[in-house]
């Protein structure tokens, strides 16, 4: 499914690798990705100085079970999708947390489950 407008496209895991690793040690990337101060992020938003300009917002993540439709833990984390897929309906996903200044690249969240997405502009 497509989810950025023409011209644009979702990241992969190179794409988010390269943007990871720009901001210099894996560990703490985050901080410097993510929005500062505690306006939308849960405190303490452990480092936050979002040098990179990327203003990572916590949208939290949709469960999207029959009886739950809002996002969970707004505030806390925010979650980001790549179009890379590590098995079938499981993409790799990337994590970040008001608690920590890494990134936490994952592939727990099946395509069931609603997570910010962050399209990337064709070259």
């Amino acid at each position: 499914k497509k989810v950025c407008p023409s011209g644009w496209h979702l990241p992969d895991e190179t794409e988010w690798d390269k943007l990871i690793s720009q901001q210099g040690e894996f560990r703490y990337a985050a901080a410097q990705l993510k929005e500062r101060g505690i306006s939308h992020w849960k405190s303490p938003n452990s480092g936050a100085t979002n040098k990179s300009a990327f203003t990572a917002l916590p949208g939290g993540i949709c469960f999207n079970y029959p009886t739950e439709k809002d996002f969970s833990y707004p505030g806390h984390s925010g979650c980001w999708w790549s179009s890379t897929e590590f098995t079938r309906g499981r993409p790799w996903s990337y994590e970040m947390t008001f608690e920590y200044s890494h990134v936490i690249g994952s592939n727990v969240y099946s395509k069931e489950f609603g997570l910010s997405v962050r399209c990337l502009k064709d070259q």
